[in-house]
């Protein structure tokens, strides 16, 4: 038996720290390793529920109960489905089941286990006789006995696994909420996105717009221009023309001035009759 078994089992009796540190200093176990398996007792009490803690006493063994505590039925002396031998565990088990009164026909605290078995043995001859375990047997039996108490309190850690689920199940809730900020950033940037495009094609069109409207006010500037340009070589040309007209006038204007400049000189003459 383990350091750590013998501390569970003498806390399931009952005996304080000091008195399991005192017995287990007596069997020669070093101090270190005495505070090491006390701590691990601790531990384990503090991981386990309240009712594991519980040790469940096996009748044959050293600190067994006593008769009054036991259950009905059942004999003190009468050794657990684990301690027997092979061969003995069935009949056992048809003897339980044949007979439930058994108990109650060799339970007196009076009697001695020696006087209980021929009792047991003269009522159910034959196939249903039962062997009292030896010393041998029991000492045979201690290994069984620790495995079957090791594999009893083994469901004690099965709270590991619902700790495990709760803190899978919140672990879940927050990527829950995670995702949902995450879907709720990628449709905001789908959203200024989509946004973001129609503005860039709106600000083409009125680009395109702009450079329309230039291109029209320069063509109609152009268009001015030649206008200008028109009206000049006519003004030019009416110009010339009119030059050409005025200049003739003004010769026949001065010819005329010195033929009435001449008559005026001239002496005035009766007519002749």
């Amino acid at each position: 038996m383990g350091t750590l078994d013998q501390i569970t089992q003498m806390k399931s009796q009952g005996l304080p720290e000091g008195q399991i540190a005192q017995n287990l200093r007596a069997q020669g176990i070093s101090p270190k390793e005495i505070t090491e398996a006390l701590s691990q007792s601790k531990i384990k009490s503090a991981i386990s529920p309240a009712g594991s803690q519980e040790t469940i006493p096996y009748p044959g063994q050293d600190q067994g109960m006593n008769p009054q505590q036991m259950p009905q039925g059942m004999n003190p002396q009468q050794p657990m489905p684990s301690q027997m031998n092979p061969q003995q565990a069935p009949q056992s088990m048809d003897q339980q089941q044949m007979q439930p009164s058994i108990g109650q026909q060799t339970q007196p605290a009076t009697q001695s286990a020696t006087v209980v078995q021929p009792q047991t043995q003269e009522a159910y001859p034959g196939n249903y006789q039962q062997e009292v375990p030896t010393t041998l047997d029991y000492a045979q039996t201690t290994q069984p006995q620790d495995q079957y108490y090791q594999d009893y309190s083994a469901p004690a850690y099965s709270d590991v696994g619902t700790m495990n689920d709760i803190a899978e199940q919140i672990v879940e809730e927050k990527n829950t909420k995670i995702h949902k900020q995450i879907t709720e950033i990628i449709r905001f940037k789908e959203e200024a996105t989509f946004s973001l495009v129609k503005m860039s094609e709106r600000l083409e069109k009125i680009e395109t717009m702009f450079h329309e409207l230039q291109v029209a006010i320069l063509g109609k500037i152009g268009e001015y221009g030649e206008d200008v340009k028109n009206i000049s070589q006519e003004m030019h040309a009416t110009q010339d023309t009119f030059s050409k007209f005025v200049n003739p006038l003004t010769d026949n204007i001065s010819e005329l001035k010195k033929i009435a400049e001449t008559a005026q000189k001239t002496p005035k003459t009766a007519p002749k009759k």
